[in-house]
């Protein structure tokens, strides 16, 4: 199974290139690559989300760490965005800041 910032990184092009508003015209670069990584986050932190109480939302966290192999979807979402270069174009994060750090993981 591909990892997230990999499925991330081999589907980015292909949005891009394929991507347009409802009414046919295309979507301004700067705006589609911001509209990219929201729908990325939205998507993976749905189940977050549901549960509109923090110690419902605490619950659900700690059980998904006992039963499901993957990670927490928030640290997900913020490991991949943050090691993201293209994430970091699109929102001006400046380097060495929590979503722009000076060294990132290379997949």
């Amino acid at each position: 199974m591909e990892s997230s910032k990999k499925n991330a990184k081999k589907n980015y092009p292909f949005f891009k290139k394929t991507a347009s508003n409802p009414d046919g015209n295309e979507i301004q670069e700067q705006c589609f690559d911001e509209l990219h990584f929201l729908g990325y986050a939205r998507d993976r932190m749905y189940a977050d989300k549901l549960l509109p109480k923090e110690s419902d939302r605490l619950r659900y966290q700690y059980k998904q760490i006992l039963v499901d192999p993957h990670t927490p979807s928030k640290y997900r979402v913020f490991v991949t965005i943050q090691n993201f270069p293209a994430f970091q174009e699109a929102f001006n994060c400046p380097i060495n800041s929590a979503f722009g750090p000076r060294k990132r993981c290379n997949v």
